[in-house]
């Protein structure tokens, strides 16, 4: 079976539990894994957020070993316009 991680790099962890679910219904022959970022942005409203969300995935995923999983999909919701 297929393993995903699926990274929030916000700190909403209700909201990466909502993609896990989605994911999971998507793709019912993969394991999905979820991660919710430990810190930054609850929302990313801002491009300082943004860029903040983006050194925290960096940050965060530099630092797992991945090599039990098949895919990373980096997934969250925001507005930083």
């Amino acid at each position: 079976m297929p393993r995903l991680l699926l990274f929030n790099p916000n700190t909403d962890a209700a909201l990466t539990a909502r993609l896990v679910a989605i994911a999971r219904r998507q793709l019912p022959d993969w394991a999905v894994r979820g991660m919710t970022a430990p810190r930054g942005a609850r929302y990313i409203a801002s491009p300082k957020a943004l860029r903040m969300a983006g050194m925290v995935a960096m940050d965060c995923l530099a630092g797992l070993d991945l090599a039990g999983c098949d895919a990373v999909l980096l997934a969250c919701f925001g507005d930083p316009a």
